[in-house]
């Protein structure tokens, strides 16, 4: 189920070594593109002092900024002019591959060429990046002071949200939140389908369910006279999985996020994939696939190319149930919103299945568990400045300034997600909510609105009081769907010291272990054999850093 790609692993390995000759002495350099650097008398920010710090708005700053970016930033482009001007700097986008972010960023590293400004995309790399002493102190006074709206956002928004970027009380990364972690995963099934077989519901408890997926493997629900429908493939075993208590990977296709998920038990962390419960789980899914329940092809999942949400096995009518995606790739169109990726595509092919599109809630087990994976609200990337900002406190200021403008008011933040108002957005009224609507939506795509300088590349954030005026409509769709319950988390938000030793081996086990019990290649039997495996393979190491933070964690 996953692909494994060697060249980037070389490449990994190859900046690793770099790095462990030359990260120290770059963070110790004089580095950054900036044009006014010089030897200053300025205090630096992480000195504590009597003299007040400030920043000169007279002079003009250059930035040097790595950020996230869909298509290459132009150095002209719209709102690249709109923060020259507004805010008297002269910003330098760094216009890094986004799939080769952290491996181009190291090899700036190693090279001496520390950004002013930084997304730092992993807790593993904000805390080799500490430890490398390539990332600034931010002084949580002076973050308060010059960006308190922006802090209180995020503060409300994930309680306690930076104790999770300090290393012994020092602040090193502002913590992103993200809008996906308001809501689970999704769970869809084919409404004509269901009504096919004689089901004018969706299943509530994992007997419903199992009811529900034999009669879409076996009664024929699309009416084509053959054997060619299956009641689910990969991600919709969440459901099952979530029905005992825990879940053992994320399931939804979005590879960006965390596959290795703990959860809490007895006050201690435990890894999900484990747990006995997770036996049982897997011995109901081995019945299923022996019934021709299950999608033979679920190895290597629902999506055959192109974004990384769509289930292809759903929309091309294999299966009858998916939980790819996030739920909004699943949503009709609501008000001038267009509907979602998934829902479009099947729509394409069969417009009453799209309407037919019924959205669930997980399936209640035995013992009253039920749960779809859902993303943390914090999403471990960071924003976090270069070393030498410690030294240009004038600097760090008018970057923390300019975050907070731009994220203070609702107006100021739809100009630097979109563009221009008036010309790449306006306000349209919906349902008695004004909310910023790009002109042509078709064509002005996140990929476009990068090149601008929009979308996350020059303001990062999205603080949700603003996410939830543009996504009102769909948020309200997910709370009528109970979309925002029964979500499993990840509770382990940091990186573990032997993850990287340990982390490859222990995925291969469990993905080796999970799939082979499933297609009754391997006894069910052969579960003790690999929790024992596990463990022994630096997984009992790995419970015992993740409960030495939690420890400190909860305090």
């Amino acid at each position: 189920m996953k692909n494994k790609n060697n060249s980037a692993l070389l490449l990994r390995g190859s900046v690793a070594l770099l790095l462990s000759f030359s990260l120290v002495a770059a963070g110790c350099s004089n580095n950054g593109s900036s044009n006014d650097r010089q030897a200053s008398t300025n205090t630096p920010a992480s000195t504590s002092t009597s003299e007040p710090v400030v920043d000169d708005k007279s002079q003009k700053h250059t930035l040097s900024i790595a950020s996230y970016h869909l298509s290459p930033t132009d150095k002209d482009g719209a709102l690249v002019q709109y923060v020259n001007d507004k805010y008297n700097v002269e910003l330098d986008i760094l216009n890094i591959e986004n799939n080769k972010y952290e491996e181009l960023l190291n090899l700036k590293f190693a090279s001496g060429e520390i950004p002013d400004r930084m997304q730092v995309r992993s807790f593993g790399s904000l805390q080799k990046y500490i430890k490398s002493d390539v990332l600034a102190e931010i002084p949580e006074d002076l973050l308060k002071e010059h960006a308190p709206t922006l802090y209180a956002s995020l503060e409300k928004s994930f309680p306690d949200i930076f104790k999770y970027s300090k290393i012994d009380g020092k602040l090193y990364g502002i913590p992103y939140v993200v809008p996906q972690g308001e809501h689970r995963a999704p769970l869809v099934y084919r409404g004509d389908w269901m009504a096919k077989v004689g089901v004018d519901k969706a299943p509530e408890t994992l007997e419903e369910f199992e009811a529900l997926m034999y009669k879409f493997a076996l009664e024929d629900p699309d009416g084509n006279g053959k054997k060619d429908t299956y009641g689910l493939s990969y991600s919709a075993m969440a459901a099952v999985f979530g029905a005992f208590g825990y879940m053992p990977d994320i399931f939804n296709g979005d590879k960006g996020n965390d596959q290795l998920i703990w959860q809490e038990r007895d006050g201690q962390l435990v890894y999900s994939g484990i747990q006995p419960e997770m036996k049982e789980a897997l011995t109901l899914l081995n019945k299923w696939f022996k019934d021709g329940v299950i999608d033979p092809e679920f190895i290597t999942g629902e999506n055959q190319g192109g974004n990384w949400a769509l289930s292809h096995a759903f929309i091309n009518g294999r299966i009858g149930t998916s939980g790819q995606g996030y739920f909004y790739h699943w949503i009709p169109k609501l008000g001038s919103k267009n509907s979602g990726l998934n829902f479009t595509e099947l729509g394409k092919l069969n417009s009453a299945a799209a309407e037919a599109i019924i959205q669930g809630t997980p399936p209640v087990g035995k013992d009253g568990k039920q749960g779809m994976w859902q993303q943390n609200m914090m999403s471990g990337s960071f924003v976090s400045f270069g070393k030498h900002i410690e030294n240009e406190p004038g600097k760090l200021i008018r970057m923390l300034e300019m975050l907070e403008t731009m994220n203070a008011t609702y107006h100021e933040r739809s100009i630097m997600w979109y563009g221009l108002e008036g010309t790449h957005w306006h306000y349209v009224e919906e349902d008695g909510q004004k909310a910023a609507t790009q002109i042509d939506p078709k064509t002005h795509t996140a990929a476009e609105m990068a090149k601008l300088g929009g979308h996350l590349v020059i303001n990062p954030f999205q603080m949700l009081e603003h996410q939830n005026i543009d996504n009102k409509l769909r948020n309200e769709f997910g709370a009528a769907n109970k979309l925002n319950e029964n979500g499993i988390q990840n509770k382990l938000l940091t990186a573990l010291e032997s993850e990287g030793k340990y982390r490859a081996e222990l995925e291969k086990l469990q993905e080796e272990a999970y799939i082979t019990i499933v297609t009754g290649d391997k006894p069910i039997s052969y579960f003790d054999e690999f929790v024992e495996k596990w463990r022994k393979a630096g997984g009992e190491q790995l419970e015992k850093e993740a409960n030495e933070w939690y420890a400190t964690i909860n305090k």
